[in-house]
């Protein structure tokens, strides 16, 4: 099974899209929160990058749950 990159949720929470933010000043956060592996990027407001699984936030919180079951607008910014 072929994993694609993980996709950040900039925006999604706060409502405050991130779409300006220069790379430069985004930080990943330090272990557990920096897998490679992982499929999912949460963007702090400080722009730190932590790298998690669906699943646990899925199996960990119902809000994240109810969250990736809702349908999301198509990605624009594909080329």
């Amino acid at each position: 099974m072929a994993s694609s990159a993980p996709q950040p949720l900039s925006g999604v929470v706060t409502g405050a899209p991130q779409l300006g933010t220069p790379a430069q000043q985004r930080r990943k956060a330090s272990a557990p929160f920096d897998r490679d592996d992982a499929d999912l990027i949460l963007r702090s407001s400080d722009n730190i990058d932590f790298h998690v699984h669906r699943i646990i936030l899925t199996l960990a919180s119902p809000v994240f749950a109810g969250m990736f079951t809702t349908p999301q607008p198509p990605d624009t910014n594909s080329g």
